[in-house]
C-alpha cells in the first residue's frame, strides 16, 4: 500500500496559481500578462484551424498547396489577433462595455465593405 507523501502534496499545492512571464521588452506586469493571454489564444486558434476554418481534411492534391493553405490561415490568424488586440484596447478606453466590439462583429462589419472601381 503506498502512502501520500504530504509534504511533496503540500509544497505543489503553495506553488499553484504562480507562474512566472519572462521578456525582452521592458513592460508592467499587466502588459505581459495581456501579450501572453492574446498570444495564448492565437496559438489555440491555430490549433484548432480544422474547425475554425472548417478543414477535417486539407482535400490538396500536393504538399505544396497544402503548404499554402496553411500559410494563408496562419496570416489570418496574425490578422485575427491584431483585430483582437486593436478591439481589446479600445474597449477599454470606453466607459461601458459594449458588446459590439468583438472580432466577429467586426468581421460582419468587414463584410459590407464592397471594392467599387
Amino acid at each position: 500500500m503506498r502512502k501520500e507523501r504530504e509534504d511533496v502534496i503540500e509544497r505543489e499545492l503553495q506553488l499553484c496559481g504562480y507562474f512566472a512571464i519572462v521578456t525582452s521588452e521592458k513592460m508592467t506586469a499587466s502588459e505581459a500578462l495581456n501579450l501572453y493571454k492574446s498570444r495564448d489564444i492565437s496559438e489555440k486558434l491555430f490549433g484548432s484551424d480544422k474547425t475554425l476554418f472548417g478543414n477535417r481534411s486539407f482535400r490538396v492534391v500536393s504538399s505544396q498547396a497544402a503548404e499554402a493553405k496553411i500559410f494563408i490561415q496562419f496570416i489570418a490568424l496574425i490578422i485575427r489577433a491584431r483585430i483582437y488586440t486593436l478591439l481589446r484596447k479600445r474597449k477599454a478606453e470606453m466607459p461601458g462595455k459594449p458588446n459590439y466590439l468583438s472580432v466577429p462583429s467586426a468581421l460582419k462589419e468587414l463584410e459590407k465593405i464592397e471594392l467599387i472601381r
